[in-house]
């Protein structure tokens, strides 16, 4: 997870929000073919698989082609989003089709996300686009490239610009008629509530403060002078994803609890999730550790000799059910947020009491 520098200047950040159909078209599209992923990502398993088995042959096999793992690239198209102004998925997909099929490329592969580049020279990765052996092979290498899973580029690198472009449009425009535009209209239903619901925090608050509900992520009190746009997201939740256009920070936060509409008499689903975030035996002693001091990722790995890969997925589960909250410095502290634990019983009482006669 990038965090989004906000402490560029003293005044507070422009902070608006958008809920459009291209973003989470993207997003989703993302998820499914991350299918690794399917597991920790709270739509779970089984939705995707639903979703896998509404797909065509041909869709299947252009994604296999482009890298039926490599779901990242096409949230690096996120940023062109913004950029060009696209809403509706259909103007987004024609304009790609109009785009020259090298630069496409390039979008896809990340060369115009500056903070892509972490140990990799942009001249490697437009010599790998461009074919150059050595410098694919040195993409493919680069443990850092790719939100480090550039190994998943190997399919992909080996196509032309052409071919690239035709299956980029073929999965995009199968990845709308087959899936999206079944689940779009409920979906992006949860998104504007959460949109409108953010809107109005805005009228009140602070932008730090709404950003910090939104997202876990604690900013300080003078957290700069930048643009910030906020993006509700369903398809990665817990996952809270970053981008950077220029002077506009972009924060595809997962969509709260109170913007999915449940069935009437059912569990709400901020009690689901918080009952769901405190049953993993891992993430209560996680919690409990907190309550003695805060503390980093690498910490809180060396003290429970766990993976910081599969760590950060439970913080992530307790970040955004805002169990706990992580610092926006460069420290990345983590720490217990008390205020939110008297809130598991009370959720709990109110549902039971609908109960009574």
């Amino acid at each position: 997870m990038r965090i989004v520098n906000l402490a560029r200047q003293e005044r507070a950040p422009k902070t608006w929000v958008e809920a459009v159909p291209v973003y989470e078209f993207l997003i989703s599209l993302c998820g499914f073919a991350e299918p690794e992923a399917w597991s920790s990502l709270e739509l779970g398993q089984t939705w995707f698989e639903r979703l896998a088995a509404r797909t065509s042959h041909r869709f299947q096999s252009a994604l296999d082609q482009l890298g039926s793992s490599a779901g990242h690239m096409w949230l690096n198209l996120i940023p062109l989003i913004h950029q060009r102004g696209w809403s509706e998925v259909t103007a987004f997909v024609d304009s790609l089709a109009r785009m020259p099929p090298m630069e496409l490329r390039l979008h896809l592969l990340g060369y115009y996300i500056p903070e892509s580049f972490v140990s990799l020279e942009p001249e490697t990765v437009l010599a790998a686009a461009r074919g150059d052996p050595e410098a694919q092979r040195r993409l493919l290498a680069d443990r850092n490239y790719f939100e480090g899973t550039a190994r998943t580029l190997a399919s992909f690198l080996s196509l032309d610009p052409p071919r690239t472009r035709r299956l980029t449009l073929d999965v995009l425009r199968r990845w709308n008629k087959e899936v999206f535009s079944d689940f779009e209209p409920e979906v992006m239903a949860a998104l504007e509530r959460d949109a409108a619901a953010k809107r109005e925090m805005l009228t009140s608050m602070s932008p730090e403060r709404v950003i910090e509900i939104a997202t876990g992520v604690g900013f300080p009190p003078q957290a700069g002078g930048r643009e910030v746009l906020m993006i509700p997201q369903l398809s990665l939740r817990p996952w809270l994803l970053t981008f950077e256009d220029g002077d506009v920070g972009l924060l595809c936060y997962p969509v709260a609890d109170e913007s999915l509409e449940g069935n009437e008499g059912a569990p709400p689903a901020r009690l689901l999730r918080l009952l769901k975030a405190l049953s993993d035996e891992r993430r209560l002693r996680i919690l409990r550790a907190l309550t003695k001091s805060s503390a980093t990722l690498q910490e809180l790995s060396e003290q429970f000799g766990v993976p910081k890969t599969s760590l950060h997925y439970h913080l992530a589960v307790l970040r955004t059910t805002k169990l706990i909250r992580v610092s926006a410095d460069p420290s990345r502290l983590y720490s217990l947020r008390r205020d939110v634990l008297p809130e598991v019983g009370l959720i709990l009482e109110r549902f039971l009491g609908e109960g009574e006669p």
